[in-house]
């Protein structure tokens, strides 16, 4: 599993890296190997040539600066998500309230007996207060 550190220094390395669009601006013809040199710009400026030996390894290379940085962003918003939710019953008024803001009713049984483990709002799973765990 990746750590928020790992992800930082990945953040960091695409915030370092010249600003794009990128863009294969031309390509030689296959040398000996059978290898096409792609020529690249980032933000209109040439960055480089690299040498692929099939368009998708080149294709690969030029979507990183938009795929990286919507990864990330993708991983943390997954983990903010994959927390939990703490749901609070009020008893006077025979629901739950969750730490999400919304709140939940049951009409029969109890959480477990209902089969409740993620909260129907954010998707976390469920923890009671005053509860000694997560619901099963």
């Amino acid at each position: 599993m990746l750590t928020d550190k790992e992800l930082a220094a990945m953040l960091e390395r695409y915030e370092a890296a010249t600003k794009g669009p990128w863009e294969v601006v031309g390509f030689s013809a296959a040398d000996f190997e059978g290898v096409h040199t792609r020529y690249v710009k980032a933000g209109g400026l040439e960055v480089g040539s690299i040498r692929f030996y099939q368009n998708a390894d080149a294709s690969l290379v030029i979507h990183a600066p938009d795929d990286i940085p919507a990864l990330i962003a993708e991983v943390r918003r997954l983990r903010e998500k994959s927390g939990t939710c703490t749901w609070k019953y009020d008893e006077w008024h025979d629901y739950y309230e969750t730490e999400c803001g919304s709140a939940w009713a049951l009409t029969d049984g109890t959480l477990d007996e209902n089969g409740v483990v993620f909260c129907h709002k954010c998707g976390r799973r469920v923890v009671v207060e005053g509860a000694t765990d997560e619901v099963d």
